[in-house]
């Protein structure tokens, strides 16, 4: 019976040395994706359609993410929003299948704008104090900019 009992004990340890499953942050790239998830953005700044960046002042647009899920989700500046995303390496991000509730609001432009760029991120990056996430298209521009929810 102790035999047994060792044997199960044994077995119990060994099972939980085993592989950690996929949605576990790779230890290199961990503090850079341990921020981009835990953390709610907010948008500073969005580039128009004339390449021009227009600041975000009010009902500023959020990022969130949950890496379990591989969903984003947030608040557009008048409706709520969710979708996927990918992360691949040298900090390439892809966001797909971005849908929202349809509450009209007065002002839309920022939001209608929000939703168009942010189908055409490529990269991200998140700066040395962890403040600012900026989001660039396949030319290097910057499209969206987030800061750090206060």
């Amino acid at each position: 019976m102790k035999c047994a009992f060792s044997a199960l004990i044994i077995l119990i340890l060994l099972y939980g040395c085993g592989d950690q499953p996929d949605t576990q942050v790779e230890a290199e790239e961990g503090i850079t994706h341990v921020t981009l998830m835990n953390t709610e953005w907010k948008l500073i700044r969005l580039q128009t359609g004339d390449l021009t960046q227009t600041e975000v002042i009010d009902n500023q647009p959020t990022l969130n993410f949950n890496l379990e899920e591989l969903r984003v989700y947030g608040f557009g500046g008048c409706n709520q929003y969710t979708g996927s995303f990918l992360i691949g390496d040298d900090n390439s991000i892809e966001f797909s299948s971005i849908a929202s509730t349809k509450m009209a609001c007065p002002e839309m432009e920022i939001e209608q704008t929000f939703y168009k760029q942010i189908e055409n991120v490529t990269t991200f990056e998140i700066d040395e104090n962890d403040q600012l996430l900026v989001l660039t298209d396949e030319e290097s521009e910057e499209v969206l900019v987030f800061q750090t929810k206060e």
